[in-house]
């Protein structure tokens, strides 16, 4: 038997449905497109169109064409009427960026600062937000990344070794902020950001490639963590037994031979010099980029593998890899035993942003869920 639903009910209902209809085509719509489109009557639409007029959620946007009598006014999303924070802490710094509603950067900063569990992070928040004059009443919430494993039914930060913290309670991170705040996971947050901006497609596999190698596993748009938190730890899978030893102590590991470490570090050079000599033609540079290319094509053939689906590069790599992609589809094709075509690897369009946005997002998606 089905519950019956109160009028308040359904009025938020077709509220949502109504402010959705716009947020998801990304299209100007009349009233009668509304009604048609929802199948809704001309009276509900009007007296939730003005719910959302009197909230500021949406504007009118012009008029369309009319072959005689009065032309009916098309209205659209106001993006920035809401706006989300992020905040990305890791060991030697602290991203900040300002999303509106479509996850849209409205502003960015990066500030040099050494991780230590007294710092206060509001002071660094509230800077950023008098610094670009944002409007505190649209602030939804502010969403904060770390490096670590994640409890947020327990309310602790179980493990970040990166920052030297184990068994925090999340408290004492957002204890000083007072908006609504939540912490996860910095991969899972950026895997959320590139999977937001894959219209086409709302399960991927993210893989991180920065000084440490990581992802996430987003399905139906939602992070997979796995029953201890610890779901693709890409990084860590091991593709070439007793191979190179890896900063988690054990042999063979993806980090181990994927890390940007090893096209900057190892040679005491920066990432960008090392690209630049690679376009310059220096042989040496292309050796080591082509045998980076066939260990992170075993990388992602293996996910590909597991997982059967569109697998997104992102963090600090993407710019370079893009330049590579179609050798990086040849290596990664030759190793599929079926014989598909690599069509399935995309770049992610955040780059070292993507934890930042989505962290914002996670209030975004809130917001949306409940108007």
């Amino acid at each position: 038997m089905h519950k019956k639903i109160s009028t308040a009910e359904l009025r938020k209902k077709n509220k949502n449905i109504i402010y959705r209809l716009f947020y998801e085509s990304f299209a100007d719509k009349t009233k009668q497109d509304i009604s048609l489109e929802l199948n809704l009557s001309l009276p509900t639409v009007t007296q939730n169109l003005n719910e959302l007029f009197q909230d500021n959620l949406i504007e009118y946007s012009g008029f369309i064409d009319s072959s005689g009598g009065r032309r009916a006014r098309t209205m659209k999303i106001v993006s920035d009427a809401k706006i989300a924070i992020g905040m990305e802490i890791s060991l030697n710094h602290i991203r900040i960026v300002a999303t509106d509603l479509y996850g849209n950067e409205i502003a960015y900063q990066r500030i040099n600062k050494h991780f230590d569990i007294n710092n206060d992070i509001n002071v660094c928040l509230e800077n950023f937000l008098d610094e670009f004059s944002l409007d505190r009443n649209k602030l939804l919430g502010v969403g904060i990344t770390l490096p670590a494993i994640i409890n947020n039914k327990t309310g602790m930060i179980e493990n970040a070794p990166v920052l030297g913290i184990k068994n925090l309670p999340i408290s004492q991170i957002t204890s000083n902020i007072k908006y609504p705040s939540y912490v996860l996971n910095d991969a899972n947050a950026g895997g959320y950001a590139e999977c937001f901006f894959q219209k086409q497609n709302k399960s991927i596999a993210y893989l991180f490639i920065g000084k440490g190698v990581g992802g996430a596993i987003i399905i139906n748009s939602k992070a997979y963590e796995g029953q201890n938190l610890r779901s693709a730890e890409f990084g860590h899978m091991c593709i070439k037994p007793n191979g190179n030893k890896c900063a988690c102590g054990k042999n063979g590991c993806l980090e181990a031979y994927c890390s940007t470490a090893r096209l900057c570090d190892d040679l005491n050079i920066t990432i960008d010099e090392f690209f630049h000599e690679l376009s310059k033609g220096n042989a040496q540079y292309n050796k080591i980029f082509d045998e980076y290319l066939d260990n992170l094509a075993l990388g992602i053939n293996t996910i590909r593998m597991v997982l059967d689906c569109d697998i997104v590069i992102g963090g600090s790599i993407t710019a370079e890899i893009a330049e590579h992609l179609d050798k990086l589809n040849e290596k990664v094709q030759n190793l599929n035993p079926f014989g598909e075509k690599c069509d399935y690897i995309r770049i992610g369009s955040c780059g070292t942003k993507a934890n930042c946005i989505g962290s914002a997002l996670h209030f975004v998606n809130t917001f949306l869920n409940n108007i």
